[in-house]
């Protein structure tokens, strides 16, 4: 193990069981030398901190609405410095936190880190739930209209702009969705000229087709319905689109790609 990353730290906090005895005396040592190694330490030791003093949780709905919370450790207010264990140069670029979001209902704690270098911004997700294979979900800061897309591993680098920069996080009403469902269409399904597919996503039930070499959504976009489609994130094996909708009862898709495709359907 040369070089101990991001990653390692984190599993060597929350999932010792996940290294060897080698790895984690390694990583023990490196931390124990590394000052900067040593304050990233400290600061997953204190996300995860947050997480579990959160009480116990009900079951998720599809949109959490996340809200600030205080940190706990007056110590940790006092700095709240990470250092980016990933960076290749020398001097390692400082982030620091600039909100901790959580949901207690939910069980769910989202830190916000800024590079004081680059502006360079960083999510950190955890939740009750183990992440399943090729997640997605999306974080929204509603003040903003902006949508970014997490992946399984819950960690998101992003550049913003200046709005962002002068947000008041405190203030901020954000917001994480979760999929109300899923459907997978393999290669032979998207050749097929026949393709007719159902798919439930929280209340309602979304008809998928093929025609003339487009995919085909029927949503049945009641104003009843609490749980209205207005996202999807189509996923090949390479790369992942968010889509919005506006109230469309239909809307399609070119079939462009060999497949197999992931879509997921949000509130």
């Amino acid at each position: 193990m040369k070089n101990i990353t991001e990653e390692h730290i984190e599993r060597f906090i929350r999932y010792p069981e996940s290294l060897s005895d080698t790895e984690k005396d390694h990583i023990a040592s490196a931390i124990s030398e590394d000052a900067e190694l040593r304050h990233l330490a400290e600061w997953f030791a204190d996300f995860y901190g947050e997480f579990d003093s959160l009480t116990v949780s009900i079951p998720p709905k599809s949109v959490i609405p996340l809200h600030p919370i205080k940190k706990r450790d007056k110590k940790s207010q006092k700095q709240q410095l990470v250092f980016a264990a990933m960076s290749t140069s020398p001097q390692r670029n400082t982030m620091e936190t600039v909100a901790t979001l959580a949901s207690e209902s939910d069980r769910t704690v989202a830190r916000i880190l800024r590079n004081k270098g680059n502006g360079e911004y960083k999510i950190h997700l955890i939740r009750q739930q183990a992440p399943e294979e090729n997640e997605k979900t999306i974080f929204t800061i509603e003040d903003l209209n902006m949508d970014l897309v997490l992946g399984s591993g819950r960690h998101l680098s992003f550049t913003a702009g200046e709005k962002l920069n002068g947000l008041n996080w405190q203030q901020a009403s954000c917001s994480l969705r979760i999929p109300l469902g899923k459907c997978y269409l393999t290669e032979k399904e998207l050749k097929s000229s026949t393709l007719e597919k159902t798919v439930q996503a929280g209340k309602q039930q979304i008809s998928i087709h093929r025609e003339d070499g487009v995919l085909k959504f029927t949503i049945p976009q009641s104003p009843g319905y609490d749980d209205m489609i207005s996202r999807l994130i189509i996923s090949d094996e390479s790369e992942s689109k968010l889509v919005h909708l506006s109230g469309e009862t239909e809307f399609i898709i070119p079939v462009d790609k060999r497949g197999p495709l992931m879509i997921q359907f949000f509130n």
